[in-house]
């Protein structure tokens, strides 16, 4: 994707914490952090909290990942 084609799709804070912690942590250097962690540093959620939270956060990582002006960015 272009970077004009970045610019016309809107994303709120949260949404572009995600993906920047989701692609810079998905470089090989940071490969052992996932979509689960990525949510939870964005929207502020401790995984420590437990497999709950845990589960939570890999959910709604799942679900944001599958939303077309989210999606794009990873092109």
């Amino acid at each position: 994707m272009s970077g004009e084609d970045k610019e016309e799709v809107e994303l709120n804070k949260q949404q572009l914490l995600f993906l920047e912690y989701y692609i810079h942590w998905n470089d090989k250097e940071f490969s052992q952090y996932n979509a689960t962690q990525s949510y939870a540093k964005a929207y502020w959620h401790d995984l420590k909290e437990g497999k709950g939270k845990e589960n939570n956060c890999a959910s709604s990582a799942s679900q944001l990942l599958r939303i077309p002006k989210v999606a794009k960015f990873l092109e």
